[in-house]
């Protein structure tokens, strides 16, 4: 196979010639993943998920159980084949599957977000996470019982922040108000 891309590619003479076969090349690299996830996806089901039997296919296949199972879950988050785009990278629907565990919605419904949006793989990987740049807290101890505390929050609710342990004995200590992190 090797010899036959080495012989195809002496006689290219152009760049777009060179680009478009790259392009070939990179289309069959993505085919195979989903080739090699649908072919472990069934032989895990039929000789089952264990980290035995995934550790059987790595020895043979030069891989490591992690990545095996993430080409298994990949492939099974888009089961269609109109749902393969040829376009979008391997990385990109690992990234949108990520990002469907945190939202609820299918992977798929993230991939068509995520192309119609124009996002790029970063902007999928924050998809579904709590701002972590935004963070709103406040710390210290109640003047009335002691007790010591830390509120972190990504959510600002403007207002008084009252001891939780002075409200179990209903009491209404104020200890601070909720301000952004400088």
């Amino acid at each position: 196979m090797n010899q036959e891309i080495l012989s195809l590619a002496s006689q290219i003479e152009s760049l777009d010639d060179a680009l478009q076969m790259w392009s070939a090349l990179k289309s069959k690299e993505r085919d195979m993943n989903w080739c090699q996830g649908d072919f472990l996806a069934l032989m895990i089901s039929r000789f089952g998920d264990s980290k035995e039997t995934f550790g059987k296919f790595a020895e043979v296949g030069w891989g490591k159980i992690a990545h095996l199972r993430q080409i298994v879950r990949i492939a099974q988050a888009y089961p269609d084949e109109e749902e393969r785009l040829p376009d979008v990278k391997w990385a990109y629907f690992r990234s949108c599957y990520n990002a469907s565990t945190r939202t609820g919605e299918t992977p798929f419904e993230v991939l068509t977000k995520a192309l119609e949006l124009n996002w790029s793989q970063k902007d999928v990987d924050r998809y579904g996470r709590p701002p972590d740049d935004v963070i709103f807290e406040v710390s210290g101890e109640c003047p009335t019982c002691g007790a010591v505390f830390a509120i972190r929050t990504t959510e600002f609710i403007p207002g008084e922040i009252k001891c939780p342990i002075c409200a179990l004995k209903g009491e209404d200590t104020v200890v601070g108000e909720l301000s952004r992190k400088e």
